[in-house]
């Protein structure tokens, strides 16, 4: 009998372990408008605070077609945590932004926070959203050059 108790005990200890990890996690849902042309795919990269904006720390990359000047870019599951990304519309479908001669993006780019874009690359903080409910939405507007 004492047997029998330690293993359904066990196994309901098991089964709420499992389901809080699932209750920690949730989906981003971008959604660009007034794109320059309906060309392509809307690209969403997605970052942490360690290695923002470094090839090498990407934790997600996630795309949707344009229609109409749109699109709406849903993100696998995540852990609820602190993310930054980064969103550009690739016009040509070639997986990367395109530059000009002088090295200004050809397609439009935007971040999450919709910062001020500059010469420079916005800060992470500038950037961050708080992943803590199961859909986010969040509204990016891209900048042309």
């Amino acid at each position: 009998m004492k047997y029998r108790i330690s293993i359904f005990f066990l196994g309901l200890t098991l089964l709420l372990s499992s389901l809080t990890g699932i209750a920690d996690r949730g989906k981003f849902v971008i959604e660009v408008s007034d794109l320059k042309s309906s060309k392509g795919s809307l690209r969403v990269i997605l970052y942490e605070k360690d290695g923002w904006l470094t090839e090498e720390n990407v934790k997600g990359r996630f795309d949707a077609p344009v229609r109409n000047g749109q699109a709406t870019v849903e993100t696998s599951s995540l852990p609820y945590g602190e993310y930054a990304m980064f969103v550009y519309h690739d016009e040509n479908d070639n997986d990367e932004v395109d530059f000009n001669l002088f090295k200004m993006p050809k397609e439009g780019i935007g971040f999450s926070n919709n910062p001020k874009i500059g010469l420079s690359k916005p800060k992470f903080e500038e950037t961050v959203v708080k992943l803590r409910e199961k859909r986010k939405r969040i509204e990016v507007r891209l900048k042309y050059f």
